[in-house]
């Protein structure tokens, strides 16, 4: 995954395309935050919807990764939009590299 140096769009990279879903969908959500945190994004989640729409990955499968995400606790969800907080970092990186 890369962020646009001047528009800070998502920017998956080849090797995006090869995670399941669920990973992919951590790395959405760890892109999230990396551009929240650059000033690219006015908060450090986002909705199934938006995470669907950056992606192209289909709505409803990535309903069930956020929620997957959320029940082993790597997620949070607040209200609908989810987010991976700084202490759940590793276990993220965990998952992306199928550990």
């Amino acid at each position: 995954m890369k962020i646009g140096k001047s528009s800070g769009v998502f920017a998956p990279t080849p090797k995006f395309k090869s995670l399941d879903t669920t990973r992919q969908t951590a790395v959405a959500l760890l892109y999230q935050r990396a551009a929240h945190e650059l000033g690219y994004a006015e908060r450090p989640g986002a909705s199934p919807s938006e995470i669907a729409e950056s992606t192209g990955i289909n709505h409803n499968t990535v309903k069930t990764a956020v929620r997957k995400l959320d029940d082993t606790g790597i997620a949070k969800n607040d209200g609908g939009v989810y987010s991976i907080p700084p202490y759940s970092f590793e276990a993220a990186e965990d998952i992306i590299q199928g550990e």
